[in-house]
C-alpha cells in the first residue's frame, strides 16, 4: 500500500513539474514574441494590439468559468465510486461550448 502511495506522489509531482515547466516556457515565448511586436509597431499600433490583446484574454477568462476544473473534479469523483464519468464529460463540452459562444456574441 505503501509503494502505491509513493508511486502516486510521484507521478503528481512529475505532472506538476511538467505542467510549471510548459508555463514558464510558454510565458517566456510570449515576452520575447511581444518584444518583437513591439519594436515593430508604432505607439498607435501598440496601443491597439494591447486594447485588442487585453478583450481576448478577458473572453477567454470568461468563456472558460471554472469549467475545466468544475468537471476534473466530478469526473474524479465518480472514477472513485466507480461510476460512469463520460456524462461529465459531455456536459463539460457543451457547457464550454455555450460559454465561448456567449463570449463571441459580444
Amino acid at each position: 500500500m505503501e509503494d502505491l502511495e509513493e508511486t502516486a506522489v510521484s507521478k503528481v509531482a512529475r505532472g506538476s513539474a511538467l505542467l510549471v515547466a510548459g508555463q514558464m516556457v510558454s510565458d517566456i515565448i510570449a515576452t520575447v514574441a511581444f518584444m518583437f511586436i513591439a519594436r515593430a509597431l508604432t505607439k498607435q499600433e501598440m496601443g491597439l494590439a494591447s486594447v485588442v490583446y487585453f478583450i481576448s484574454a478577458l473572453g477567454i477568462i470568461i468563456s472558460g468559468a471554472g469549467v475545466p476544473t468544475t468537471i476534473v473534479r466530478f469526473i474524479s469523483e465518480a472514477r472513485g465510486r466507480e461510476e460512469d464519468y463520460r456524462p461529465f464529460i459531455m456536459a463539460g463540452v457543451m457547457g464550454q461550448a455555450i460559454l465561448a459562444s456567449l463570449c463571441s456574441l459580444v
